[in-house]
């Protein structure tokens, strides 16, 4: 659970939804909310897994994340 600590208020519990490249393990999309999978926050996934990623330089990271594109298939492992 996800908790303010000023006002000592609980905000919520965070899910995440993964899309992974099933042949290299690496992690293609995401999408972090505080509502379980339903069809939106999959589609946001998909949206994150398909585009080229754009992150600004406050991010400081080592490595461009070039992985991106239709996937073939959809298996759903849960």
């Amino acid at each position: 659970m996800l908790v303010d600590e000023e006002n000592k208020k609980v905000i919520g519990r965070p899910y995440i939804t993964l899309l992974m490249d099933s042949y290299s393990g690496c992690v293609t999309g995401f999408y972090l909310g505080f509502e379980p999978a339903g069809s939106h926050q999959v589609g946001l996934a998909l949206g994150n897994g398909i585009l080229p990623k754009h992150y600004e330089t406050e991010y400081e990271l080592q490595e461009k994340w070039g992985i991106c594109g239709i996937p073939k298939y959809i298996n759903n492992n849960i």
